[in-house]
């Protein structure tokens, strides 16, 4: 379970890396921001209104109703427009959390949700669901500005936590995930990446490998990027911060096939599996140390998890955005809906 002060600043987190992509978004002209490139939406003004839309939804169902449908996106015409509803939609979500206790966030909620099926979540299941969908869109956002010739801005978390350390913004101390719901979260990553991977198994070797202009130029590139990104942080959870020729090992020219990315992947989450099933209860409350770039810095361990796992749903945003534009079907990769197939 996610404790309130822990939400709170997961939140401040989705809002900071809001920002910086409509910071992105705003060097783009009017045409730019409406023109159709693909994805799950569109375009870039379609993407960012499902991200303020469905943070409006889940807010509504928080405060007892069930809307029947999102915002129509026709609805921002303009970024400025878009923004100034996000920033209402931010103040009353921050209402919410400001009221909330430990206490709540265990217990039940029900909603009926936009196909008439009531859903019944503990409430902190429902909140990291939103934050995960956030991420997940996200990525998709960089794809469309890179699409559209800008240049995105990082947003990963792993970069607001080098801020801190900078001194570029606050601190925070919050309380932290405990283990047996990390195992969870890493669980359902994977069973994410199962679903990915299976439905890139039909492409043929040319999509495979086509350049789609994302954050890496191929679906097999962006799926090789995933894997490394896992073995990178268990090796340094390990105790083996990697050196720069790690890469060679991971060059996409070595991952012919989908089958060879996951053998591989299979290999990095029995050994992912087996360090999470030797820690102790308390390993995610402790700080961390490990090199990055000569540099030492030192987090507890929880939010490097966090950090791992928000990455992870990102690049997911971008393979679905790949599927689509390869023509193909992606799956359903949400953790609502990953909590539906369990009750």
């Amino acid at each position: 379970m996610i404790l309130v002060d822990t939400l709170r600043e997961l939140y401040d987190y989705n809002w900071w890396a809001r920002d910086r992509q409509l910071g992105a978004c705003a060097a783009l002209t009017p045409e730019q921001f409406l023109r159709p490139v693909g994805g799950s939406f569109p375009s870039l003004r379609d993407t960012l209104a499902h991200l303020v839309g469905v943070e409006w939804l889940y807010l509504e169902r928080w405060q007892g109703r069930s809307p029947v449908a999102l915002p129509a996106a026709t609805v921002f015409p303009t970024l400025e427009l878009l923004r100034a509803r996000w920033r209402e939609v931010e103040r009353d979500i921050r209402a919410v959390l400001a009221g909330l206790t430990d206490a709540r966030l265990a217990q039940p909620i029900t909603y009926t949700n936009m196909k008439g099926e009531t859903k019944t979540f503990a409430v902190w299941r429902i909140f990291y669901h939103l934050l995960n969908h956030q991420s997940y869109h996200r990525g998709q956002v960089t794809t469309q500005l890179r699409l559209l010739g800008a240049v995105p801005l990082q947003v990963d978390y792993g970069l607001l936590l080098f801020q801190r350390v900078q001194g570029e913004v606050g601190r925070q101390e919050s309380p932290p995930i405990p283990l047996a719901s990390w195992k969870e979260l890493f669980e359902y990553n994977h069973w994410a990446r199962d679903r990915q991977l299976a439905a890139c198994a039909g492409l043929s070797q040319e999509s495979f490998l086509r350049p789609l202009g994302s954050s890496f130029s191929s679906i097999r590139d962006t799926l090789v990027h995933l894997v490394q990104s896992e073995w990178v942080w268990l090796e340094n959870w390990r105790g083996r911060s990697p050196t720069p020729q790690y890469k060679e090992q991971f060059a996409p020219d070595k991952f012919p096939s989908i089958a060879a990315i996951r053998d591989r992947w299979a290999e990095v989450e029995r050994d992912l599996h087996h360090y999470l099933a030797g820690l102790s209860e308390d390993a995610p409350a402790r700080p961390f140390t490990y090199d990055r770039q000569g540099q030492t810095l030192t987090f507890t361990l929880w939010r490097l998890f966090y950090h791992l796992l928000n990455h992870q749903s990102y690049h997911r945003g971008q393979v679905t955005t790949q599927l689509r534009l390869l023509g193909a079907v992606p799956p359903q990769v949400d953790y609502y809906y990953w909590l539906s197939t369990r009750q």
